[in-house]
């Protein structure tokens, strides 16, 4: 069965490329929000099981979205991404605990998220 995904990031392009790379490996992109109320909204609508999602958005923290959808229901894997080198991201995002991992934006192309998504619902 496919799992179905939600992405959440401000960057529309960033949006469409991701949806045509994870569609590509077998994923089904449902919807994309581009911030924290959109995806609060679509994350209760659509149910998806994975969010990928950008740490920098424009109303709020990647980081703490996360956390705050990650109580909604529990076993919800959320995929933290970023265009920062990968040598400068925050300790904190590194150690979300409510996300499943942290993908630099341009890895995301070579990253099987199954690896990170292995043991969540």
């Amino acid at each position: 069965m496919e799992k179905t995904v939600l992405i959440v990031d401000d960057d529309e392009g960033f949006q469409r490329v991701a949806q045509e790379l994870l569609e590509r490996k077998g994923y089904r992109v449902i919807g994309r929000a581009a911030g924290a109320e959109e995806a609060r909204r679509r994350t209760t609508e659509l149910d998806p099981d994975i969010i990928l999602m950008d740490v920098g958005l424009p109303d709020t923290s990647g980081v703490a979205l996360a956390e705050e959808l990650q109580q909604g229901r529990e076993g919800r894997p959320v995929m933290l991404l970023t265009s920062a080198d990968p040598q400068a991201v925050p300790s904190r995002v590194l150690a979300c605990s409510s996300a499943c991992g942290f993908v630099p934006k341009i890895e995301l192309a070579g990253t099987d998220l199954d690896r990170y998504l292995h043991g969540w619902a």
